[in-house]
This record gives structure tokens, C-alpha cells and sequence, in this order.
């Protein structure tokens, strides 16, 4: 009796998209392919999405790069895998990036593998990955399309110029079509009108004003070392602020990576300071910090953590403070990935490394929020010999995985100069189109588990078995625990579930790595079966019969519904008086019954519901009063309704016959429960009796 089939797609679309808390998924590939992620985000269905470069060796002809969209649910489970294709020649460099649109299409760069080594915008369907649209960014030699989205439905994509020294190039691009709402030219000047070589690396939009934050390196004239600018344009363009920031002691120079805006309005940018200690050059993560007006507050530099050589990849605002993702190499071991939280004034919070093998250092990956509070961090693995794969690491609000470890570490201010650029702008042309073709591909082999559980009838005995083997088996040793009820420490793939409640297992490979697959999912039963009859007397005065309707719920698809007169349709018209029953047999073969008692008004046309649903789909019956029947053309005056609640207090009362009670009472929502109401009119110029009754609100 149990999953019908009305009831499985509910299910399986609950479960298909319940997000674990947290978890890290290794994606391996098929033999012969390498898969390089560079770029990452949390979608806005509660899943998530990366791009990736798939580097194929394909007998003499070489390397084939392939680039690879690749979706995902909230457990980390693969849902759609395309390669796609622009003018024969796609490949995507470590630092093209990934975003979603407000229509839930995706917006990814790419780089055509020519001569130029020209950069282009593609964009996908958010259901289906159909190509939407794609184009070139400029007919120049660019380097780099840095995005973010922008309010309605647009993105802004952005590269640097290396023609004629260093210029960026942005566009303001609607996602509908791919056609620009501005193109824009930035050439950077210093505070002499001098022009200053400044390049792009990433844009972050403001969700307070839609303004677009740029980030970026500069070198001013007479630097002896390379510095960054961050820049705000307002979303037509125009410069709001710009500042250069550069190492106070000669010879470290700044690689700004990520910038994001706080709570506070506050911008952020976080990278990496390389230095050369005499022996080798070292990299040292930098955070830096400015008001709203570009006013740098202060620069902070990671010291006393266990890592040797590290830097900041991106961040986030994270409620009121900021998380970082973070790689590093610590001392006589790999080089590991990692997320660092931090509060407004540049003090760690929370610091956690993950270990399950050697990070691949490099610049790809992403970090972004999740809709379930929680943060997914991006990044490329590699796994022996020398095989490339991707990593999606999942946390809750804590930062934790099941492998992930506490980090040390501490930020202390970098000495520094700061200093104001302006920026000539002109506008460009820039509306290129190419082909796209795009194929499904299974470049994958993910071991996954769902232990899929049924839901049961209210009376049925539970015998549910779940079962966690992970598909495909993989190698290596593979250890259970289980948590529920009745299930509590169980090490086998499969247990019995006997009882309503959450199950929950890990499944440990521990095979090269640390990988762990977690699933939590509910038994439980479905409702019983409920029935209600709503009196309609607005047909009574002019043709004499009253209406009865049913409203029931239970579990689909019903088996059968019937009055006591026999009749099976949802509305029926009765010129009786007398009890009326409703009667309701669901696919469980529950029964519900219902019943009301029909008294035909005497000569007064105005009837008083016996419930209403203040959150009732219908208009109708949403507020309580009592009901007029406008035919009869009744004249009521001196009026007054008071309701009372069943402890005999006060919760509503009216001289206003058309002011109805809406179920609150002093702002607040009443409890579903029956209340007795008392009301006075004079009918037609008589005095009627003091009519009193009761309502039931349900909710």
C-alpha cells in the first residue's frame, strides 16, 4: 500500500534536493582524462554547479581540452555533464569563471584556443545547459573574463587588454539575448595623469546598490614592486573610487585574487604577497579592508600558521563577518585547501583545513554561500600519479566536514602605501557572436549512495530497508555507521528501518584518501485522511435549497467519496433539513467522515459559518461574520459581534457589519480552536433575539 504514485515524485524531489549539512565529494574521471576545476558556485536551487576543463588524451593527437559544465544536487550527486564546443575551439583557462543569472540560466568564459587567444561569454539554460547564446569579448588580445551577476538578469564580464599596454575591458551584458546595455574601456592614471599598467582579476557586485567592485594588480611609476588597485564604478560605469595599494618595504608584491562587500559596506579583497626570502619565493596570504568611501583601513598578512606558502583564493560575506577560501602548503606535507572566517576588524574566528589529498596549487576553484546557511568551496585535487580532479567541499555554519581538521594561524597588519588612481573611459563595440554545440558526457566515476526510504500508511506495519552500498563499488576499504532509530551503530550497508525518523549513514572509503559520503533521509507515515463540510444558504432565499460542499485531504489517489444521499460529487444542493454526512476512503483505505446539520433559517437570511480558514486558498472563508444574503434584501442595524476564546476572554469586537474577524487577535495569529461568538442586530426594523454560536478556525 505504500508509495503511490502521487506520493513517490513528493518524495523523491524532497530527498533529491534535501542539501547534507556537509560533506567532500572527489569527482574522479574516466581513465585517460584529467579534469581541471576553475570555477565553482552554490546554485539558487539549492545545488550546486562547476565548470571545468577536461584534458583528454586521445592517441597521437595529443592533449583534447574539452570543456565540461557539470551540475549537481544538494547531496553532491551528478545531475547533468555536458562538453561544449565553440567554433571547434574551446579550452578554458585556470581562471575562467562561472555565474548564475536571475532567470537561473548560467553564464561561464572560455578562451578560444586561436592565435589571438581571444576570450568569449557562454550561456546556458539553467534546467536543460542548452546553449543560449555565445560571444567574443572584444576582438583583442585578451586575458582573463572575469563575472558577477547583476539584478535583473543581467551580468557584468570583464578581461584585460594586452594590446596596447594594460587597459580592461568591461561589459554590462543582457542574459536574455547576450547583447550589451554598456562597453566600457578603463585606462588607469595615477595621481600625476600618468598611465598606470593595471590589469583584472575578479568583480563582485554590490547587493546594497548594484554597484560593480574591480580588483586587480597596478604598478604605479617609480614602484618597485607590483601592487593592486580596487576599483568601484557605479552600474552605468562611472568611477565612484579607485585605490592603488602597494608594499611599504621594497620587493613584495600583491596578487589580489577575490573581492567581495560586508554587511557593514565595507569592501574586502584577499590574494596572495610573494617575496623572496633569499632562497626561494614565498607566497603569504593578505587580506585588506576599506570603508565605503575606498578609504583603505587596514592590510593583514596570515603569520604564526602551519603553512609555508599559502594565499587567500576568494571570499564571501558570511552573515556579518567574511570567510576566505585558502590554500597552503604546510611544512614536510601536501599542499591542502581551506576556509578561514573572519570578523570585521581582521581577528580569525575560525579556521579549518581539508585533507584528503594534495591540493593542486593553483588559482582555480570558487567559494560561495549556500541556501541552507551554510558555505561550498571549490577546488582541483591531485590524485596519483598525476591525475587531476575536481572537489566540491560542503560545510554547515561552522566551516566543519567530517575530515576536516582546526588550522592555526593569525593576521597582523602589513605595512603599506596607498595612493588614488582615476580612470580615462571610452566606450567599444563588442557584439561578436559564435557557434556553439554542446554534447552529453559521462567523463565521471562517482561511487554515490541513496538510501531511499518509503512513506507508509497510519496504520501499516514499518518495514523499510535502506540500503548505503555506494554505486559504482569503488576500491579500497569501505567502512558504515548508521544513526536512527533502532539502527544506532550498525556497520552494515543496509539496515532495516522500523520506526518514523531520520536515518542517517556514512559510508568511509578509505582508499587514497579520505572520502566520505554522507545521506540522511526520513521514515515516515502518511496523514490520515480528514473531511469537512462547509452550509452555503446564498441560494436559499430565491430557490430554496441550501449547498453543501466537501474539502478532505489523504493520500492519493482517493478511493472513493459519498454523501449520505448517495451522491459522489464534490458540491450538492439539498431542500431538506436534517444531517448530512460526508464520507472519504483514501488509497490506504483510511476513512474520513464528516457531518453537518441542515436548519433552514427562519425568514432572517443571515447565517453564521461554523469554521473558516484564515489561510485558506479560496477568498472565500478566510474571515469570520456572519453571511448576508443581498437578494433578500435585508436592512440590519445597531449591530455588534464580540468573540471569545474558550477561557472567556475577549478576542474580537465590532459595530461595523462588514468588519469580519481575521483569526488574530493584538497582532498575533489565534490558535486553531472553537470560539463562541455573540452578536445583536436589529433585522428589518425589529430587535432580534441575542444570537449566540460557535466557529472553528482552522489553520
Amino acid at each position: 500500500m505504500k508509495k503511490f504514485i502521487y506520493t513517490i515524485i513528493g518524495v523523491c524531489f524532497t530527498l533529491s534536493l534535501s542539501a547534507q549539512v556537509s560533506f567532500q565529494r572527489l569527482y574522479e574521471v574516466v581513465q585517460d582524462s584529467t579534469h581541471l576545476l576553475t570555477d565553482g558556485i552554490a546554485t539558487s536551487g539549492g545545488g550546486f554547479a562547476t565548470l571545468g576543463n577536461n584534458i583528454v588524451v586521445e592517441g597521437q593527437q595529443g592533449f583534447i581540452h574539452r570543456a565540461i559544465f557539470t551540475t549537481y544536487d544538494g547531496k553532491g550527486e551528478i545531475q547533468l555533464a555536458k562538453d561544449i564546443y565553440l567554433a571547434d575551439s574551446t579550452r578554458l583557462l585556470s581562471t575562467s569563471e562561472l555565474v548564475q543569472a536571475d532567470n537561473g540560466a548560467f553564464v561561464f568564459s572560455a578562451n578560444l584556443d586561436e592565435t589571438d587567444l581571444s576570450n568569449c561569454v557562454v550561456a546556458l539554460d539553467g534546467t536543460t545547459a542548452e546553449p543560449l547564446w555565445s560571444r567574443r569579448i572584444a576582438d583583442e588580445f585578451q586575458l582573463k573574463v572575469s563575472m558577477a551577476s547583476m539584478p535583473g538578469n543581467e551580468v557584468i564580464a570583464g578581461s584585460t587588454n594586452l594590446n596596447e599596454g594594460l587597459s580592461i575591458w568591461l561589459s554590462r551584458i543582457n542574459v536574455d539575448d547576450g547583447t550589451d546595455v554598456w562597453a566600457k574601456e578603463y585606462v588607469a592614471l595615477d595621481v600625476a595623469s600618468e598611465e598606470v599598467p593595471a590589469d583584472l582579476f575578479d568583480i563582485h557586485v554590490s547587493t546594497i546598490d548594484s554597484s560593480i567592485i574591480m580588483t586587480g594588480q597596478s604598478v604605479v611609476e617609480g614602484g618597485t614592486s607590483l601592487g593592486y588597485h580596487t576599483t568601484k564604478i557605479d552600474r552605468e560605469g562611472n568611477e565612484v573610487w579607485s585605490r592603488h595599494i602597494q608594499s611599504a618595504p621594497a620587493g613584495l608584491n600583491f596578487q589580489p585574487l577575490g573581492v567581495t562587500e560586508a554587511t557593514d559596506t565595507a569592501v574586502y579583497v584577499t590574494g596572495r604577497i610573494a617575496f623572496n626570502d633569499g632562497v626561494n619565493v614565498i607566497n603569504n596570504l593578505f587580506v585588506t579592508k576599506y570603508d565605503k568611501d575606498g578609504k583603505v583601513v587596514w592590510v593583514k598578512g596570515l603569520t604564526n600558521g602551519n603553512s609555508t606558502f599559502s594565499n587567500g583564493n576568494d571570499i564571501v560575506a558570511f552573515g556579518d563577518n567574511l570567510v576566505l577560501s585558502t590554500l597552503g602548503t604546510e611544512t614536510g606535507q601536501a599542499t591542502v585547501s581551506g576556509m578561514m572566517e573572519i570578523d570585521t576588524a581582521g581577528a580569525i574566528i575560525n579556521s579549518q583545513v581539508y585533507r584528503d589529498s594534495m591540493t593542486f596549487f593553483n588559482i582555480t576553484g570558487g567559494l560561495s554561500t549556500t541556501t541552507d546557511g551554510g558555505l561550498a568551496m571549490f577546488t582541483t585535487r591531485l590524485v596519483p600519479p598525476l591525475g587531476l580532479v575536481s572537489d566540491i567541499v560542503k560545510t554547515g555554519a561552522d566551516l566543519t566536514t567530517p575530515c576536516s581538521s582546526p588550522d592555526a594561524g593569525m593576521l597582523e597588519d602589513v605595512p603599506f602605501r596607498a595612493e588614488s588612481l582615476s580612470w580615462i573611459v571610452s566606450d567599444f563595440i563588442d557584439s561578436d557572436t559564435l557557434e556553439t554545440d554542446i554534447n552529453n558526457v559521462n567523463y565521471y566515476d562517482v561511487p554515490t549512495i541513496s538510501p531511499s526510504p518509503d512513506q507508509w500508511c497510519p496504520n501499516e506495519q514499518i518495514i523499510d530497508t535502506l540500503d548505503a552500498t555506494p554505486s559504482p563499488l569503488p576500491d579500497g576499504v569501505i567502512t558504515y555507521e548508521w544513526m536512527g532509530p533502532g539502527v544506532d551503530g550498525a556497520m552494515t550497508p543496509f539496515v532495516v528501518g522500523m520506526e518514523e525518523g531520520e536515518y542517517m549513514v556514512t559510508v568511509t572509503i578509505n582508499d587514497k584518501h579520505c572520502y566520505t559520503l554522507c545521506d540522511t533521509v526520513n521514515i515516515s507515515r502518511l496523514q490520515e485522511p480528514t473531511a469537512t463540510i462547509a452550509v452555503d444558504f446564498s441560494q436559499y432565499c430565491t430557490e430554496g435549497v441550501v449547498l453543501l460542499s466537501s474539502q478532505f485531504s489523504g493520500v492519493l489517489p482517493i478511493e472513493s467519496t459519498v454523501w449520505s444521499t448517495g451522491e459522489e460529487s464534490q458540491l450538492i444542493s439539498v431542500e431538506e433539513e436534517g444531517n448530512y454526512t460526508f464520507t472519504i476512503v483514501d488509497a490506504c483505505m483510511e476513512t474520513a467522515v464528516a457531518s453537518a446539520d441542515v436548519v433552514f433559517p427562519d425568514n432572517e437570511f443571515v447565517q453564521w459559518p461554523k469554521v473558516f480558514f484564515p489561510r485558506g486558498e479560496e477568498q472565500a472563508n478566510q474571515t469570520f461574520g456572519p453571511y448576508i444574503d443581498e437578494e433578500c434584501n435585508p436592512e440590519i442595524t445597531d449591530y455588534t459581534l464580540k468573540i471569545y476564546n474558550r477561557w472567556g476572554n475577549e478576542v474580537f469586537s465590532s459595530n461595523d457589519i462588514n468588519d469580519e474577524w481575521d483569526g488574530q487577535h493584538g497582532g498575533t495569529e489565534s490558535a486553531s480552536a472553537v470560539y463562541v461568538w455573540v452578536a445583536e442586530y436589529v433585522l428589518n426594523g425589529e430587535q432580534v433575539p441575542v444570537q449566540k454560536g460557535d466557529v472553528t478556525l482552522l489553520r
